[in-house]
């Protein structure tokens, strides 16, 4: 019996030239720039495993905004530029209410389902992959593996990130006393800060640090929501907020 193309396979695939795809205007889809690296190591070792996606009535890019940029970094493409490349893309014909819903639809998390996180687990630890190198980030790990023996090596801190928040906690526990009668005084709350700057700086020439400090736990918790991470969460890495931000 000769299997036939299914009639759900609605693309083409072409091959076209970068310099003819033209990313869309109201992508709502942004990146961090770890999240970016991770894109990009993984081309660098396997290649990039799924075409973009090209909406051919319109001519717009629906989807793989992010890989054609790791992409044009790999290739070393500048719009205008004289360095071109090809790529295969599927192709598809939508009109423009189908493609505004798959502009969303198709990176939609809400649709991809979720983990099991057991089968998740085991492929992990069977494989002997990292499973940092599966594309996660800490914050997500501790979320789905929080608790979980097998990857507890995956949440311990190093001496100097242990150091580190031993002295915020302290300097945390101060500012909280200095609110009591018989606590200490705001004085000596902004002594031990600035020693611990300068402690910091004296490891260090980078100034790496910013310190948030909410007036409430309702106003953490608000502010935390807002960022989208764990509501627990004391220590934010910089691309969980700069991931926020509109280019």
């Amino acid at each position: 019996m000769t299997a036939e193309l299914s009639a759900f396979q609605t693309f083409n695939m072409v091959q076209m030239a970068r310099s003819t795809i033209v990313e869309h205007p109201d992508n709502p889809r942004r990146i961090s720039d770890s999240a970016k690296k991770k894109i990009r190591d993984t081309f660098k070792t396997v290649g990039m495993l799924q075409p973009p996606i090209v909406n051919s009535m319109s001519g717009y890019l629906i989807s793989g905004h992010q890989r054609i940029a790791v992409l044009d970094s790999l290739e070393h493409y500048k719009p205008g530029g004289a360095k071109d490349y090809l790529l295969d893309v599927a192709v598809v014909e939508l009109d423009q209410d189908a493609e505004a819903k798959m502009l969303v639809f198709l990176n939609n998390q809400d649709a991809q389902g979720d983990w099991n996180l057991d089968k998740l687990a085991e492929l992990a630890i069977g494989s002997g992959v990292d499973i940092s190198e599966m594309g996660f980030d800490k914050a997500s790990l501790e979320v789905l593996f929080d608790g979980d023996s097998r990857f507890e090596e995956l949440f311990q801190d190093d001496e100097e990130t242990q150091q580190t928040k031993a002295a915020l906690n302290d300097m945390k526990t101060m500012s909280d006393s200095s609110k009591r009668e018989d606590g200490p005084s705001l004085k000596a709350v902004k002594a031990e800060r600035e020693g611990f700057n300068k402690r910091r700086d004296e490891k260090s020439n980078s100034d790496y640090y910013v310190v948030v400090v909410c007036d409430t736990a309702e106003q953490k918790t608000l502010l935390m929501k807002h960022l989208g991470l764990p509501a627990g969460e004391q220590y934010i890495a910089p691309h969980e907020i700069m991931s926020m931000m509109r280019p």
